[in-house]
């Protein structure tokens, strides 16, 4: 069984099976989740950007969005058009 990011829901998706997954931001939150759960997780791939879910009780995506991040053209961004890449919801 293969389950996209996208479609998961919640551990007991994959309960009595092996979970493996790739060390993108979802994938870390979600091995995070399954290993939180009880479930055995193997996480491969290669090095990634990441920051930390969570920074003083708050997700990392409520703090971006405070800060206006989401609403911020393309143009005016540091990373310019690179932006379109990188920051993914």
């Amino acid at each position: 069984m293969q389950l996209h990011s996208s479609a998961y829901r919640n551990p007991d998706q994959l309960r009595g099976r092996r979970a493996g997954d790739r060390s993108g931001q979802s994938g870390c939150q979600i091995a995070e989740d399954l290993h939180l759960a009880g479930l055995k997780v193997h996480l491969g791939g290669r090095s990634a950007p990441r920051c930390p879910r969570l920074y003083r009780g708050r997700d990392a995506v409520e703090w971006l969005d405070d800060l206006g991040q989401y609403d911020l053209p393309v143009d005016q961004h540091s990373l310019k058009e690179g932006a379109q890449n990188a920051i993914t919801i």
